[in-house]
């Protein structure tokens, strides 16, 4: 997977970029996803200060793939163009399937939230879960490259599993 090209991003300290270039959505809309993507929306930001931008966007998916919209909001540093912080939730009218985050908890949090940072993923504990409350480690997906890539392939193995029911 790894399509992020996590450049500046140590681990071992608090970095102010991610190291990863904010995401081009007209492009994963128009040719890198547009088999999944149907459109990408503007929604409410809010501004954070003159050398931050707010990308916010709601992702919505092919309506034949029967897949809930992804909300994507990406703090970017004016000066590099890379994603300070990120928060991609997967959500659908029951509450929350997934989340996707990249974001340092304050001091203050309690260490089984900080554990993680900063990316983090937010997982059912149940199906009782509407919040999906339970922290893990994204080991994996890093950037909204590999999010979409991940969906894809839900929305390929849905459709093919979907045919023998």
């Amino acid at each position: 997977m790894q399509q992020c090209g996590l450049s500046s991003y140590n681990g071992l300290k608090m970095v102010k970029t991610l190291g990863i270039n904010r995401t081009n959505f007209v492009r994963y809309e128009s040719l890198d996803f547009r088999d999944i993507i149907e459109e990408v929306n503007n929604i409410f930001r809010e501004s954070y200060g003159p050398n931050i931008t707010v990308q916010a966007k709601l992702i919505r998916f092919k309506l034949f793939l029967s897949i809930p919209p992804l909300k994507c909001i990406e703090l970017i540093d004016n000066s590099t163009n890379e994603i300070i912080e990120y928060f991609y939730d997967w959500q659908d009218s029951s509450g929350t399937l997934m989340k996707f985050h990249a974001h340092y908890h304050p001091d203050e949090a309690p260490i089984e939230v900080k554990q993680f940072d900063p990316f983090h993923l937010h997982v059912k504990y149940d199906e009782n879960d509407t919040e999906a409350k339970k922290r893990e480690p994204d080991n994996e997906f890093k950037c909204l490259y590999n999010v979409l890539l991940f969906i894809k392939r839900y929305a390929y193995i849905t459709k093919y599993t979907s045919k023998r029911l």
